[in-house]
């Protein structure tokens, strides 16, 4: 289901390894409770996924628990999601213009990875996906070496690698905050 636009406050998005499946969720917790944060997850939330949406969160909580975190890869600022690429659709255009437009000015450098979960994509196809999301009011210039602001198109093919679906499972589209690996590493697409 796409997230609501009238949201209260933000949600951010974990991009977590895919390994030590039963460590990551009391690792988690026990990172938000040293902040005194309890584990809120979003309605799209499934333990055995890579991703996991979390609210009542400030980006300062983000950070200080991919910090601390071994089972976490990357984190995010969520601004939409949808189990289909309408419902992503209808999601980012409901997402407070107020808080994308610090990060789609003119005179701002932008670049827009795509990942996927349990499929691989061509590079023509990673370009289509980008391409079809014009109706952002993106207003910068696209930089891939040095960028002032990544965003990434996240989409979940499953868990189960022997029966990989046409279409992803659920998608999201983030603005990166930080990742475990180095900087460089994430912006040449290497976040699998």
């Amino acid at each position: 289901m796409a997230a609501s636009g009238s949201r209260s406050c933000l949600q951010y998005l974990f991009h977590l390894a895919h390994d030590n499946l039963d460590f990551r969720l009391p690792e988690i917790k026990a990172l938000l409770a040293l902040r005194s944060k309890p584990f809120h997850p979003c309605d799209s939330f499934k333990e055995q996924s890579p991703f996991w949406c979390l609210d009542h969160l400030s980006e300062e909580d983000v950070c200080t628990v991919m910090a601390r975190s071994v089972c976490a890869k990357s984190a995010f600022e969520l601004w939409g999601h949808g189990q289909t690429h309408s419902e992503l659709r209808t999601s980012l255009l409901n997402y407070p213009q107020e808080k994308m437009s610090p990060y789609m000015q003119k005179g701002s450098s932008y670049r827009i990875n795509v990942y996927t979960f349990n499929k691989t994509l061509s590079f023509e196809d990673r370009i289509k996906k980008i391409d079809a999301m014009d109706y952002l009011p993106f207003e910068g210039t696209v930089s891939l070496k040095n960028p002032q602001h990544i965003f990434c198109l996240l989409e979940d093919y499953g868990t189960d690698p022997n029966n990989v679906p046409e279409q992803p499972n659920y998608i999201y589209f983030c603005r990166w905050l930080v990742s475990q690996r180095n900087r460089s590493n994430f912006l040449d697409g290497k976040t699998g």
